[in-house]
C-alpha cells in the first residue's frame, strides 16, 4: 500500500508540467490576441479553470508531501477563471480587472511559500539547493509584474501583449520550480523505497 501510494506520488508530477503549458498558453494569446474578444476570454476561462484542478488534484495526490500553496493557487486559479465569464460583454474590462487582482493575491500567497521554503530549508539542517527559494520570489515578482502592467496600463495599448510575456515566462519559472521539486522529492523517496520494499 505505502509503494502504491509513493508511486502514485512520482506519477503525479506531469499535472504540473500541463499547468505549466497552460500558463503558456495563456500568454501566448494574450500575446498575439492584440485586442481581446469573447472568444478570447472564453479561452482564457477555460484554460485558468484546468489549470486551477490541476494544482488542486496534484494537492489532492500529494497529501503528505504537497503545500496548501497547490490548493490555495489552484482555488483562486478556478475562482479567477469562473469571474471572466462575467465580464463575456468587456473582455478587456475582465482581463484588466480579474487576472490583476489575480496577480496580486496569487503572488502574496506565493510570497508566504517562498518564506516558507526558506525557513524550512534553514531549520531542516539539510544540505539543500536553495534555487526553489529564488525560484519562488522570481515568480512573486512576476505575479506583480502581471497586477501592476494590468492594472495601471503603463504602455497603453500595449499593455495586453506585455503580459502575455509575463504569463509565458511564469510558465518557464514554474517549469524549473516542478523540476526543481520533482529532483528534491526523488531524493527524499530513494531511501523510502528501499525500506518498503525490505518490509
Amino acid at each position: 500500500m505505502a509503494f502504491s501510494t509513493l508511486r502514485s506520488a512520482r506519477q503525479s508530477w506531469w499535472l504540473l508540467y500541463l499547468r505549466s503549458a497552460l500558463f503558456a498558453g495563456i500568454g501566448i494569446l494574450l500575446f498575439f490576441s492584440g485586442s481581446p474578444h469573447p472568444l478570447v476570454l472564453n479561452s482564457l476561462c477555460v484554460q485558468m479553470i484546468i489549470a486551477g484542478w490541476l494544482a488542486i488534484y496534484y494537492r489532492q495526490i500529494n497529501q503528505k508531501r504537497a503545500t496548501n500553496w497547490f490548493l490555495f493557487a489552484g482555488m483562486l486559479d478556478i475562482l479567477a477563471g469562473l469571474a471572466l465569464l462575467f465580464y463575456i460583454h468587456n473582455p478587456n474590462q475582465g482581463i484588466v480587472f480579474i487576472l490583476g487582482a489575480w496577480g496580486i493575491l496569487i503572488g502574496i500567497i506565493q510570497a508566504v511559500e517562498a518564506m516558507y521554503v526558506f525557513i524550512g530549508l534553514q531549520t531542516s539542517g539539510k544540505n539543500r539547493d536553495s534555487s526553489s527559494t529564488l525560484i519562488h520570489f522570481l515568480n512573486v515578482l512576476i505575479y506583480g509584474g502581471i497586477a501592476f502592467i494590468l492594472l495601471l496600463q503603463p504602455l497603453g495599448e500595449d499593455s495586453m501583449q506585455f503580459v502575455g510575456w509575463f504569463f509565458i515566462a511564469l510558465s518557464i519559472a514554474l517549469l524549473f520550480l516542478t523540476l526543481r521539486l520533482q529532483v528534491d522529492e526523488e531524493a527524499d523517496m530513494t531511501g523510502k523505497d528501499a525500506l518498503v520494499k525490505e518490509e
